[in-house]
């Protein structure tokens, strides 16, 4: 039997894998690791927060450290590690991350990074704390940043049959197969959009793009497919519900709409308040039914009911919000809070979501105290974030939330501006609570799940801790190219063998899927997309002889030029005879021509170069 492989933060090929901003690529051997500081703190919390002490204790006295002070790579992964705090106990953590941050501005400043992918890596990190972006857009960043020259070898004995092409080229196959996985989705979640009718209710905002980007981007394995289309569309059903409850149904609308989902099955004993109404509730009914039943066979019971319930809460809860406005009524910070945990509306989104992740999910978990709190932290921070960064335009609408509710309680002694930085200290405990709770090993809610909700924790990081990402048109669209359609962007040293390979590969495998007739993604598309990676890799800084360079890109225009199905094309077949047949030229050029059958004709060229018979 084989020895099993052992995998260390200090192996070379790990340290390949995880790219050079220490976060793994996202392919399947890439998928068994995790970025080493983060995963060494998170899973010895306790111990880690004592061994970093003395770090801390030892930034004062520069100058015993002036060695490690200069190392841009160690200071990186230190800044890092503490950002993983899961205790307002862990002060010790705040400093660290404080006095790292300064050294590592200095550093930018002094020019010494230049800009090489460290320089970027440092620049992500002091911009972008981890639990600020999506895993898949940190996954292409790695990709399209490693330095398959540049590494620190620790322990050599360590996966020595890999090298860092091999895993780079792995990543990437597993990077462009992903993309052509998310297409497809993204496409059929359109259709779904538009046979719902749900594109012709004015009054609602259009994100698919926006929840579909927050699905792939966490939940991107290809086997939990299940999971990113509930999620995207759910997310575009309570964006839709959160419009119709905010301005575009009157409250016999609303009330109308309630009533049909406490009904659910017999809901055609009552009428439709409207044709919005119809629309809106149509789509949950059938969503729901539809996804309830694949969650059922799944979990080996009936889990319809139970989403139900979470629908109902959310527009229950929604209701009681209208009501407030209507009637101007103001409720003090614990009655909005423990409505607005639920108005957030990720209930829909995250809870149908666990019973498509693995684990068996009995009702004993579902009403465990531990599965309440998940939900309740993730919904508080991300609520609370959201406060932040749209207490203008709620202001507008006549809605309160926690920030105006914090200056009316103050009675004039604090302003807006006061009251956004005052609730930066209840998001993040809700951060560190929920962070905590979900790398816990004990207790009854399965760890895939657990990580569920730290997942959309991070999402509503990604949207709201710079502004109202979610409502910008634009604000994220490139990030949404950058999962789902751009190709990666690799030159110089990246541009391996094995690299070139994966790509042609992928290119190859695009165009004999659109050869089929059910294909419905627009052939130039996908082909122009792999066939512009391989031109980025084949650069004058390859690693890779110009003549291999050639031979991949020739493969792939040879794919290009059959994408319509040419081998088996009589239309094909008559460009063969370009073989057979002797060249046409111009009367009066002094030339040759050439047959395949007739052999080669006795002719003089005028250069001086062919002044030789031929």
């Amino acid at each position: 039997m084989a020895k099993p492989v052992k995998l260390t933060a200090g192996s070379l090929p790990l340290k390949a894998c995880l790219g050079s901003g220490g976060q793994h690529c996202g392919s399947l051997p890439c998928r068994m690791t995790t970025m080493p500081t983060q995963r060494s703190r998170a899973s010895r919390p306790g111990v880690n927060r004592d061994e970093l002490y003395h770090v801390a204790e030892a930034s004062g006295i520069h100058t015993s450290l002036e060695g490690f002070l200069n190392d841009t790579r160690s200071l990186l992964e230190l800044h890092k590690a503490s950002k993983v705090s899961i205790s307002e106990d862990e002060s010790i953590l705040d400093t660290i991350g404080s006095w790292s941050g300064c050294l590592l501005k200095e550093h930018l400043r002094s020019g010494a990074l230049q800009r090489t992918p460290l320089c970027r890596e440092v620049e992500h990190a002091l911009e972008c704390p981890f639990y600020t972006t999506l895993d898949r857009l940190d996954h292409r960043r790695n990709i399209e940043n490693f330095d398959v020259t540049g590494h620190h070898m620790l322990k050599s004995s360590y996966l020595s049959c890999y090298n860092n092409n091999e895993i780079l080229a792995l990543g990437v196959r597993d990077f462009s197969a992903s993309q052509f996985t998310y297409q497809e989705e993204l496409r059929h979640l359109d259709s779904w959009v538009k046979e719902s009718r749900l594109d012709q209710l004015p009054f609602a905002r259009q994100k698919l793009a926006y929840f579909y980007l927050s699905a792939a981007g966490t939940i991107f394995t290809p086997e939990l497919s299940d999971a990113r289309i509930l999620w995207a569309k759910n997310g575009v059903l309570t964006t839709i519900v959160d419009d119709f409850f905010d301005v575009g149904g009157s409250k016999e609308e609303l009330e109308n709409l309630v009533t049909l989902v406490e009904m659910w099955d017999e809901h055609h004993k009552i009428e439709f308040y409207s044709e919005h109404v119809e629309i809106v509730f149509s789509a949950i009914y059938t969503s729901v039914n539809e996804l309830g039943a694949k969650a059922s066979l799944l979990q080996d019971r009936d889990v319809t009911k139970h989403l139900v319930e979470i629908w109902l809460d959310l527009l229950r809860s929604m209701m009681t919000e209208v009501e407030w406005r209507m009637t101007k009524y103001v409720p003090t910070a614990e009655e909005y809070i423990t409505n607005a945990v639920l108005t957030f509306a990720l209930g829909p989104i995250v809870l149908p979501a666990l019973y498509f992740v693995g684990p068996k999910i009995p009702e004993s978990v579902v009403e465990d105290p531990e599965y309440n709190e998940l939900f309740r932290l993730m919904s508080t921070c991300g609520r609370l974030l959201n406060d932040v960064q749209t207490y203008e335009r709620e202001y507008n609408e006549g809605k309160v939330n926690s920030v105006s509710l914090l200056v009316l309680q103050s009675r004039g002694s604090m302003s807006i501006a006061e009251a956004r930085r005052e609730m930066q200290k209840p998001i993040d405990t809700c951060r560190r609570d929920l962070l905590g709770l979900v790398l816990r090993k004990e207790g009854a809610v399965p760890t895939p799940c657990k990580e569920l909700f730290w997942k959309m924790c991070k999402v509503c990081y990604y949207f709201y801790s710079q502004g109202d990402a979610f409502s910008s048109p634009e604000e994220k669209a490139r990030e949404v190219d950058a999962v789902i359609n751009l190709p990666l962007q690799l030159k110089g040293s990246n541009a391996s063998m094995p690299v070139l390979w994966a790509t042609a590969s992928m290119m190859c495998r695009d165009t004999k899927f659109h050869n089929c007739e059910a294909s419905s993604q627009p052939m130039a598309a996908t082909t122009n997309k792999s066939y512009k990676l391989v031109e980025d890799c084949t650069s004058k800084e390859s690693v890779v002889p110009r003549p291999c360079q050639e031979l991949f890109r020739k493969m792939c225009k040879v794919r290009y030029y059959s994408q319509t199905d040419g081998f088996s094309s009589p239309v094909k077949a008559i460009e063969v005879d370009v073989f057979s047949e002797p060249l046409q030229l111009n009367p009066g050029k002094s030339s040759r021509s050439l047959s395949l059958s007739g052999g080669v004709t006795e002719s003089r060229c005028d250069h001086s170069m062919c002044s030789r018979n031929t």
